[in-house]
């Protein structure tokens, strides 16, 4: 899908391939970034996206609830059970150094804006189900699972200008990150969807039973 549809114009992917080409030169400069998202949004692809997950059931209602997943009292998570999925997630932020009421708001208006703004929320507690660190290889396996499961155009990036940067500056850890890639699509390929999860429902839940009821532990 990504980049092959008759929606995206010659000039949009031209651009795409050129942002992620100096992106991957030059990994600190932020505004690549910008101006990658500014191009896939531009091109429609994340548009396919939302009609990928009205498909499945209960996407539609998905949608027209726009429900966020996350309690916005961080220490709401500290005072989870021990092992809890919400310990859990608070002692993957705390080690991290990050904090979920940092990040800047996103004046949700249509179906695109709340996914994008989703997607923002759900990152890190997809990095503790899914099971995959911080490390560049283990983002390199989150972005791959998301690939999977929605086929998440800003996750086919961050893959091509990873792996762009590895060939060149770390060709040992090439193999690392396919190992990475398979098993993300391995995993996305069995577990729930979990875009449509309400994290709400399992805060207080051993986070052994979470993966477990998703489809990680099977």
């Amino acid at each position: 899908m990504f980049l092959g549809g008759e929606e995206v114009t010659n000039l949009q992917k031209t651009q795409l391939f050129y942002q992620i080409l100096r992106g991957a030169l030059n990994p600190n400069d932020v505004s690549r970034s910008v101006k990658i998202g500014n191009i896939i949004r531009a091109s429609g692809l994340t548009e396919e996206v939302v009609k990928r997950i009205k498909a499945q059931p209960g996407g539609v209602e998905f949608f027209s609830e726009k429900r966020l997943s996350f309690n916005p009292d961080f220490k709401f998570y500290s005072q989870c059970p021990p092992e809890s999925l919400g310990r859990v997630y608070f002692n993957h932020l705390t080690s991290n150094g990050l904090n979920p009421n940092d990040l800047d708001g996103v004046k949700v208006m249509d179906d695109l804006s709340f996914l994008g703004n989703l997607m923002r929320q759900v990152h890190d507690i997809w990095h503790v189900v899914t099971g995959f660190d911080t490390s560049i290889s283990g983002e390199i396996g989150l972005q791959a699972f998301q690939a999977k499961q929605l086929g998440w155009p800003f996750s086919m990036v961050a893959i091509g200008g990873g792996c762009f940067i590895t060939l060149f500056k770390a060709p040992e850890k090439i193999e690392e990150f396919i190992d990475q890639i398979s098993l993300g699509q391995a995993l996305g390929e069995k577990a729930k969807l979990l875009i449509l999860v309400d994290w709400n429902l399992y805060w207080e839940t051993p986070i052994d039973e979470v993966k477990t009821e998703l489809g990680f532990n099977r």
